[in-house]
C-alpha cells in the first residue's frame, strides 16, 4: 500500500486498436536498494460513439494526440 507521505509515479501508455482507445496505467514507488516497486496496474478501454450511439473512429486530430 501507499501512505499519504510517500512519493509515487504514475506511468500511462496509450494505443489505438481500431475504434478502441486503450490506456494502460502503472503506479510505482521507490523501494530503496531494490529499485522501483510496482504498487498497482490497470487498463481502460474507451470507444467513441456517433450520434446514434454506434462505435465510431476517432477524428484524425484526436488520433494525433496519441
Amino acid at each position: 500500500p501507499l501512505r499519504f507521505d510517500e512519493l509515487f509515479c504514475v506511468t500511462m501508455n496509450s494505443r489505438v486498436e481500431g475504434v478502441r482507445l486503450k490506456i494502460d496505467y502503472s503506479i510505482t514507488r521507490e523501494g530503496g536498494d531494490s529499485g522501483a516497486v510496482e504498487i498497482a496496474t490497470g487498463e481502460t478501454t474507451l470507444v467513441p460513439l456517433d450520434a446514434q450511439f454506434r462505435p465510431a473512429r476517432l477524428p484524425r486530430a484526436a488520433l494525433a494526440l496519441f
